[in-house]
């Protein structure tokens, strides 16, 4: 289920501005460990579901704040560490609806982290053509943003010929086909009111018939409460014959 997150290398959730993708090219620079949520006991029910629905990973970091730059490395380990916990979540779960609607938000996802990437990948490339004689290893770097390319979209082909404004409009026209994949294949589905963490409480609430504390409830936890409503539900249907 992790196999998904290999592409976003370079992806940051909002436009990398041109005077910070520099940084992304440089040496490696981790985050501390300290600052990353790495198990899902560590981690609260209301920020996991931010995370899911928003689709913004960074939330991770316990330092995030919106605007913060991060590096190549940094954003791969954040991807891994959350492709662990997204798996682990995903086993745990006992409940068949809550899976299938979690394999569609996958999808969803998928293709929404792979147009960032495509964007990021395209603002790269504008500031490496207005700046090419003062980056060092330019043609190298352009080439590393074409591999990239051609890794999350295999159709893609980058011939030796194309210069690199060529290039540059063809990643903008890639990016154009897979937005209108976006919205021909979720526009309803983002029309449609979403089974929201909120509504999810609610129901839990009431087949256990007590309020739950949110702000002092962990992922595990959750996980637990669900079960056990996936369990009296069976009950009843089978006390009910």
């Amino acid at each position: 289920m992790g196999k998904f997150i290999w592409f976003t290398k370079l992806i940051k959730f909002g436009n990398i501005a041109e005077a910070n993708i520099l940084n992304i090219l440089r040496k490696r620079k981790t985050l501390e460990n300290s600052t990353i949520y790495r198990s899902l006991k560590s981690i609260n029910i209301g920020l996991w579901f931010e995370i899911l629905e928003t689709q913004n990973i960074s939330l991770l970091d316990k330092n995030y704040f919106e605007g913060k730059v991060y590096n190549k490395f940094q954003l791969n380990e954040i991807n891994e560490v959350f492709s662990t916990l997204y798996d682990d979540f995903f086993i745990r779960l006992n409940n068949k609806k809550a899976k299938s609607n979690l394999i569609n938000s996958q999808d969803k996802m998928m293709l929404s982290v792979k147009v960032m990437v495509l964007n990021e990948c395209l603002n790269t490339l504008i500031f490496i053509s207005k700046n090419y004689s003062r980056i060092h290893n330019a043609y190298k770097k352009e080439l590393q943003i074409y591999k990239t390319i051609e890794n999350i979209s295999k159709n893609t082909k980058f011939k030796e010929t194309n210069t690199l404004l060529d290039n540059i409009n063809k990643i903008k026209e890639l990016i154009e086909t897979n937005k209108l994949s976006y919205e021909r294949k979720y526009s309803e589905q983002m029309s449609e009111k979403s089974y929201s963490f909120e509504k999810q409480l609610i129901d839990v609430e009431q087949v256990l018939g007590r309020s739950l504390n949110v702000k002092e409830c962990n992922v595990i936890q959750w996980i637990e409460y669900i079960n056990k409503v996936q369990d009296i539900i069976k009950l009843k249907e089978k006390q009910n014959g």
